[in-house]
């Protein structure tokens, strides 16, 4: 990828050392379970177990946390924009919810419904081209 100029197209995530982030800190997303217990399933924690969790990825460097959408409160939103983290949500599978992640910039959305997220914004935009043409 460094060969061909195309290392800053590639992002990393999973069970990554945060000594890596002063190097690559928009390529590497670190994924919360770096940060939270990971003997306990996603169901498990709680919200202030998650923030914690943002807040211990924030101050080593982190600036896109990767989680389950089902993790992914308001609360959570409001942290992340206070310190200053993106995030990258899988697997959004509802095309309003899609909608409302893309509405507050969220950096990633991760879906098994992509292409008829794709074909519906698509079809909306033309729509509304038409409305205002005529």
């Amino acid at each position: 990828a460094q060969r061909h100029n195309k290392w800053s197209d590639i992002l990393l995530s999973g069970n990554v050392d945060p000594k890596y982030l002063k190097n690559w800190p928009t390529q590497l997303l670190m994924n919360i379970e770096n940060a939270v217990d990971p003997r306990k399933t996603y169901a498990e924690w709680d919200e202030g177990a998650v923030i914690e969790g943002m807040e211990h990825l924030a101050k080593q460097g982190a600036k896109i946390i990767n989680m389950p959408e089902e993790l992914f409160t308001e609360k959570i939103y409001e942290t992340g924009q206070a310190l200053a983290v993106d995030f990258s949500l899988w697997t959004v599978n509802d095309l309003n919810r899609i909608e409302e992640l893309v509405a507050k910039n969220i950096y990633n959305v991760t879906s098994r419904q992509a292409w008829a997220y794709l074909q519906r914004r698509t079809a909306d935009e033309i729509s509304k081209s038409q409305t205002s043409v005529s």
